[in-house]
């Protein structure tokens, strides 16, 4: 599978529940990985404000296969870090669910290698990966 996760990090996801988000995600992955270690994970982050002063998305971890049964975020100081990547992403501002949709979709869309090789039963097979979105948030949008 391609599997992008695309998370809602508005000012509202402070706290307990960016906590909560981050060991759901992460247990995700974990699950994800070990039914099938040839799958490939992505995570995208959104917010928003009506003045674009926030970036609406943003790639936390691009879609690939990094490893299994390891974290792939971490929660410090309302921050989400890519602990696979240096890339990370502050928790603020609106809820500007679409954009985040957009960017997860489009990250799908753009994969390369959506075909691999591999043996089931002893035979060598080509396989095309599954693409699927996962969306974690808290509400409704604010912004649009």
């Amino acid at each position: 599978m391609d599997v992008v996760f695309v998370l809602d990090t508005s000012g509202s996801m402070q706290g307990y529940n960016a906590k909560n988000m981050i060991n759901a995600v992460n247990s995700s992955i974990k699950t994800i990985m070990s039914k099938n270690a040839d799958s490939r994970i992505g995570v995208v982050g959104f917010s928003g404000k009506s003045d674009n002063s926030i970036t609406n998305s943003s790639t936390i971890i691009p879609l690939n296969k990094y490893g299994t049964n390891i974290d792939y975020l971490e929660l410090k100081n309302n921050t989400i870090n890519s602990k696979v990547t240096n890339n990370s992403r502050n928790i603020n501002g609106g809820t500007n669910t679409q954009a985040g949709i957009k960017a997860g979709a489009e990250m799908l869309i753009g994969a390369m290698n959506k075909q691999y090789e591999t043996i089931i039963n002893g035979k060598k097979i080509t396989v095309t990966r599954t693409p699927v979105l996962i969306l974690v948030t808290d509400g409704e949008p604010t912004y649009y």
